[in-house]
């Protein structure tokens, strides 16, 4: 639509603003604020402006006001001025709408009511002639100068009725109004504006606000996922100094077994080393080996088993073998029945992450070196915290039998007596994978 060439000079605004009869003493808080709201008027209200031109600066209020009273107060302030432009610019409802850029039909109402409130006396008679729903209606070409002659209007002095609250508002208390103000400064700087530039600019504004802090966000998150790695890695630092594992305390394997290093010197030093294994007894019987065994003093370091009432305690430690706890009945045997005789017991303990693995490669062991079970607890067992052996092992391929078990993963082997009388030629092996 062809912007309509009505063009309003400053004495208009002024006009405009006496016509409205606002508050001043009420909208500037006693005064106090007079100078803001000047700035304000004179700012929005330029010589030379045309009807579409206030329409542009109305759009750019409710583009950046979102404060529901003060976007009230401007919604009424544009009203009044349709009303205004109608009664004293002499000119029709047609012209207003194409304008304003406002509906016929929502122009016709606003003037409707107006014209009502003012002369309640004749309403049918407004009713009718806003009556206009489409551009074929008639009293779309109607002007005040042609209504004034149909009827007597009156009590149109002023634009502000007695009852309106919007006349004494103080808007230039909020903040948003000041803020509003400074940047009002900034884009009416001429008579045309852009508003889709404007609202492209807000729009870059706020994708480029979202972007950092995206951005600040992320870099927190690493910050704290960093500093958590950090903190984990030191954790396990300090406690892996705090934590010692005693390694191989049987004199012997250091004497009969070397790890190789190659595959060609593993199988050169393999035949001597297994040929070996057939003087156990004769190591065994060897005095240094023996001065040593028993001249050293040994803290055995057992594994821990949780009980989880009294009664899992045996009624007579000296009679563990023949009367089993209620626990050993319950789990199939965790308790240790090595209470009676006089004979060298191994403990081997197997650290492993995959105990199922660890528990398949000590099973083949089993059948390979001829191992039996020691007692009525089936050997490879799953307990809590890992898997259990009670084994006899003969002792003519006892010292094989250890070296294989401790090529099989983190191993720590113990050597102790008890009191336990082990069948001719076999030597008792307790073995404890761990589970971690």
């Amino acid at each position: 639509m062809k912007d309509i060439q009505i063009v309003y000079s400053m004495d208009d605004f002024q006009d405009f603003r006496k016509w409205l009869n606002l508050n001043m003493e009420s909208i500037t808080w006693q005064n106090r604020f007079s100078s803001v709201f000047e700035e304000f008027w004179n700012l929005f209200f330029i010589d030379g402006l045309s009807i579409t031109q206030v329409n542009q600066r109305f759009l750019y209020v409710f583009h950046e006001i979102h404060l529901a009273p003060l976007v009230n107060w401007f919604k009424w302030l544009n009203e009044k001025f349709i009303i205004y432009s109608f009664i004293h610019k002499d000119v029709s409802v047609w012209q207003i709408s194409c304008g304003m850029d406002i509906h016929i039909t929502r122009v016709a109402l606003i003037l409707r009511d107006f014209f009502v409130e003012t002369n309640p006396h004749i309403d049918d008679f407004f009713n009718n002639v806003f009556h206009i729903t489409c551009v074929t209606n008639p009293g779309m070409k109607l002007t005040f100068v042609e209504l004034a002659q149909m009827k007597q209007i009156e009590n149109i002095a002023h634009g502000s009725l007695e009852f309106e609250i919007m006349p004494s508002m103080e808007i230039t208390l909020y903040d948003e109004f000041k803020e509003f103000l400074v940047k009002m400064k900034k884009d009416l700087y001429h008579y045309e504006i852009d508003l889709k530039k404007l609202e492209a600019n807000s729009s870059w504004k706020k994708y480029g606000l979202f972007l950092l802090e995206a951005g600040a966000l992320l870099m927190v998150s690493l910050i704290i996922i960093g500093f958590i790695l950090k903190l984990n890695v030191w954790q396990q630092d300090n406690i892996g100094k705090k934590i010692s594992i005693y390694k191989l305390q049987i004199p012997w394997i250091s004497e009969t077994y070397k790890t190789p290093e190659d595959v060609t010197l593993a199988k050169q030093e393999l035949n001597p080393a297994v040929k070996n294994l057939k003087n156990v007894q004769v190591i065994d019987q060897r005095p240094e080996v023996e001065r040593e065994i028993k001249g050293s003093t040994q803290f055995i370091t057992e594994s821990d088993v949780v009980l989880t009432s009294w009664d899992t305690l045996p009624k007579n430690f000296g009679l563990a073998e023949l009367e089993m706890s209620n626990y050993e009945e319950e789990s199939k045997g965790v308790f240790r029945d090595s209470q009676f005789g006089n004979k060298t017991v191994y403990r081997v303990i197997v650290n492993s992450v995959e105990s199922q693995k660890t528990r398949s490669a000590i099973n083949i062991l089993l059948d390979k070196y001829k191992v039996t079970q020691a007692d009525n607890v089936k050997p490879g067992t799953f307990v809590p915290g890992g898997v259990y052996y009670n084994l006899f092992v003969p002792t003519e391929l006892l010292k094989e039998f250890l070296m294989k078990v401790d090529e099989v993963g983190d191993v720590v082997i113990y050597e102790s007596n008890a009191r336990v009388k082990n069948p001719p030629g076999k030597n008792k092996v307790f073995v404890w994978i761990k589970s971690f």
